[in-house]
């Protein structure tokens, strides 16, 4: 098994990079087919890995896959909020097009909110501190297969 100091280099780099990423406008939407981000962060954390280390066996796959995981879900927490302040406007407005185009009664779209409050927070952390490591392991683990030799 692998130093957890030798799994957390990786983790840390892309669970960065992805997690701010994963939070931009339209490109957050490849976290809707699986968790798609997610897998290809612990991908990549698994070639980085054995850039350093050189063999990773499934085990560290899932490791530095589910740290990636946890790293994305903290940092994409922090973006998602400012992402959410900074452009709430364009995508209420894009939002309310979409429903005025799906027939959507001007009532209904009155009680809706794009607000972040901290409910809707700590909800979508607490839902990704769960799923991020597991898909990140997934995706850890897919990378270490698709990488042995």
């Amino acid at each position: 098994m692998t130093e957890i100091a030798e799994l957390l280099k990786p983790a840390v780099m892309v669970g960065i990079l992805i997690g701010i990423i994963s939070e931009i406008p339209f490109l957050n939407l490849l976290n809707c087919l699986c968790c798609l981000w997610i897998i290809i962060a612990g991908v990549i954390s698994v070639y980085l890995l054995k850039k350093d280390i050189k063999t990773v066996d499934l085990r560290d796959g899932a490791l530095v896959g589910a740290l990636t995981g946890v790293v994305i879900a903290v940092v994409g927490t922090f973006v998602g909020i400012i992402v959410s302040l900074l452009f709430r406007q364009i995508m209420m407005d894009f939002v309310m097009n979409m429903y005025r185009s799906m027939g959507v009664p001007p009532s209904a779209m009155s009680e809706m909110s794009m607000e972040p409050d901290l409910n809707s927070i700590i909800i979508g952390f607490v839902i990704r501190i769960v799923l991020y490591p597991i898909f990140g392991a997934i995706g850890g683990v897919l990378g270490a297969k698709l990488m042995e030799k």
